[in-house]
């Protein structure tokens, strides 16, 4: 099995924290992969949270969009 992520350790990714878009690098990757299921891909941040692939966006435009 191979499972890509969108973002790679220290790339630059958008975000909702506390109500605000929010811009930090990413500081780990996550994957876990259960069964058959398709993997769940997590993303740290800075703030030392860690967001769902889902969660996270390439540009502030894109997480907007999102909204």
């Amino acid at each position: 099995m191979v499972v890509e992520s969108k973002f790679n350790i220290g790339d630059n990714v958008w975000f909702i924290r506390s109500n605000q878009a929010t811009c930090c690098d990413v500081t780990g990757v996550g994957i876990f992969v259960e069964g058959n299921k398709e993997p769940k891909i997590t993303y740290t941040v800075h703030y030392n949270n860690e967001y769902d692939e889902s969660q996270v966006f390439a540009t502030k435009e894109e997480l907007l969009k999102s909204l």
